[in-house]
Order: structure tokens, then C-alpha cells, then sequence
């Protein structure tokens, strides 16, 4: 059951993110700061707007760890967009493990769809792991303009840096933070 105690761990990041050795880092990163929030704040949810990358590979850590996971649900018929049978068979089940599902209202693909349900994960919760590359250009809808939201809501924000290999710490609202060198479980458990 939900409270309003419940500490919100949310994903935002690319797609594509360079190959199976990356999805590996992702992964053990992603599952090195679900382990350590989830020790810190017993109570703790996964938010995952479900796509294929970045988002799935948290989803899948969240529930391996036996962490609650919310899906957004960007559009109607969002199983369309994932191609091939391990990527929508993936998406499936993540989705039939998800405790609560947010669909948002909208009927068919758009970048606005993508910008809604990035706003959903970022205003939901109380820190943002960002899988990204650190590029400050984009699409709308993309990982580029979430990270963005991120810095104007001041909002906690856990930065895996796919292309240098690293994870960082950012805008941190009680002006603490670690930016630029390595994180590890215990200084995420320390400031987030």
C-alpha cells in the first residue's frame, strides 16, 4: 500500500544507448542506486515511462528488487513502438509487474506525448536518476529537456553519464550535492 511517506525514485534517459556493454554499466548503475535508496527509505517506488533503453532497464532493476513500479503510459497503443519480440515482450512484462499505470491521455505518437510523460516522472518524484550522455541539444519530448525540468524545479537528479562512464550527483535543492566525481551507495544514501 501507498502513503504519502513513500520516497519516488524516477527515470528519464535515452533510448539507444550505445550497445550492450552500456546497457550493462546502465544496469549496474541503476541497480547500485535502487539498492542503496531502497535501504535508506524502505518505502520507495520506481516511476518508469517504459520505453525501451534507459527506461526499461530501470523498470527491470526496480522489480528485481522487489521496489513498487509505477508505469506511465505516454500513449494509446504505446506496445507499438517497441520493435522486435525480446523488446516488446520486455515491455510486456514489466508493465503486467507495474503496481500502479498512469496513462496519460493521449491517442497516438507524438513528441508531445514523450514531454508529457517525462514531466510525470520528473514532477513525481523525489529524485531523478538521468541516463544520459550529457549533450545539451535535443528533441522534444527527450532526455535532454527532462534534465533541463530537472535544473529548473532544483530537483535531485542522479546523472549517469553514458558516454564518459561515470554517475554524478546534481541540483541538489538543500545546496548539497557531488558533481563531477564518482557516487557511491553511501554518498547517495548521505544526500538524497
Amino acid at each position: 500500500m501507498m502513503t504519502d511517506t513513500v520516497f519516488t525514485a524516477g527515470i528519464i534517459g535515452h533510448r539507444d544507448l550505445g550497445g550492450h556493454a552500456v546497457d550493462l554499466f546502465v544496469q549496474s548503475r541503476c541497480h547500485q542506486i535502487l539498492s542503496a535508496l531502497k535501504i535508506k527509505y524502505p518505502e520507495i517506488r520506481a516511476v518508469s515511462a517504459m520505453s525501451y533503453g534507459a527506461d526499461a532497464i530501470f523498470a527491470q532493476c526496480a522489480v528485481s528488487l522487489d521496489i513498487p513500479l509505477e508505469s506511465v503510459i505516454p500513449f494509446e497503443n504505446f506496445q507499438s513502438d517497441f520493435s522486435g519480440d525480446v523488446s516488446h515482450e520486455r515491455y510486456r512484462t514489466l508493465r503486467s509487474r507495474s503496481d500502479t499505470e498512469t496513462r496519460l491521455n493521449f491517442s497516438t505518437r507524438s513528441h508531445r506525448a514523450y514531454k508529457k510523460s517525462m514531466q510525470w516522472v520528473v514532477f513525481k518524484s523525489n529524485v531523478v536518476v538521468a541516463v544520459w550522455d550529457g549533450m545539451k541539444k535535443g528533441s522534444t519530448g527527450g532526455t535532454w529537456e527532462a534534465v533541463q525540468l530537472c535544473e529548473k524545479l532544483n530537483k535531485a537528479m542522479i546523472h549517469i553519464d553514458i558516454k564518459r562512464k561515470t554517475i554524478a550527483l546534481h541540483f541538489v535543492g538543500r545546496g548539497t550535492g557531488i558533481s563531477g566525481k564518482a557516487v557511491t551507495s553511501g554518498h547517495i544514501a548521505r544526500v538524497v
